[in-house]
């Protein structure tokens, strides 16, 4: 009989354990029910702060100076560090005034409206500035593509708000005064890769153009045209390849 009473007892103290660990689970769920959605669903959050990029320019203040500065451009060992303008109505309006638009012999450092986007992913985007004697705009690059060595630190980068994208330097050479953008188009893969290749095919003293380093059909290539040292009827060219790109996800 006391052996009967103990089996009951110790069921009725398994029956309010198990009882109590139902009641706490289901109050564990309430509760969590009961929070607030999180804001950073799967470290959404995180990941974009890992994505954030340090933009040393004040957009803000240059774009309320000039609506037209949409970017700006930094070559490391170079005087090149300055903002990049293009006006919607006149592709050549700034190649005599400056960034205030004020008349300029040295110009400022643009884009055309009618050939590039503002966003730099078009397969070639042309920059142009004047080979200033005093080294200012795109004043020097010739002789100093001339002799680059085309390794890891040749590199430029060019800034947008909440953007960095960054471009290897993979060639300097001559080229004709003829537009290069009205003349080619590269969103057709055939052209891109016909003119790269008639680039590739040039050998003289002023070409500096390894051929390991020749851009593909995928790559976004950006140009930095400038006059020639000493020459009336051809440009000099600063090609890079976009290697990293702060927006891209």
């Amino acid at each position: 009989m006391r052996c009967g009473r103990k089996a009951i007892m110790w069921i009725a103290l398994a029956l309010c354990l198990i009882c109590a660990v139902l009641l706490a689970l289901a109050l564990h769920s309430r509760a969590e029910h009961a929070k607030p959605a999180s804001k950073d669903p799967e470290g959404a959050i995180a990941a974009q702060e890992d994505r954030t990029v340090d933009v040393p320019v004040d957009f803000a203040a240059w774009q309320e100076r000039n609506p037209d500065i949409y970017a700006w451009i930094e070559y490391p060992g170079t005087n090149v560090d300055y903002p990049i303008v293009q006006s919607a109505e006149d592709d050549a309006y700034y190649l005599r005034r400056d960034i205030d638009g004020k008349e300029a012999v040295a110009g400022s450092l643009y884009t055309e409206h009618t050939y590039n986007s503002k966003t730099f992913d078009d397969p070639v985007t042309v920059i142009y500035g004047h080979n200033m004697a005093n080294r200012s705009m795109f004043g020097g690059l010739q002789s100093y593509a001339e002799t680059l060595k085309f390794n890891d630190n040749a590199i430029l980068y060019i800034y947008q708000p909440d953007r960095k994208v960054t471009y290897r330097i993979f060639a300097g050479i001559p080229y004709d005064t003829s537009h290069i953008l009205y003349y080619h188009d590269f969103t057709d893969a055939s052209v891109f890769n016909q003119y790269f290749g008639q680039l590739y095919g040039q050998s003289n003293e002023h070409v500096n153009l390894p051929s390991i380093l020749r851009p593909g059909t995928e790559d976004k290539v950006v140009i930095l045209a400038t006059c020639m040292n000493g020459e009336t009827y051809y440009r000099y060219l600063i090609l890079g390849v976009l290697v990293d790109d702060s927006a891209a996800s």
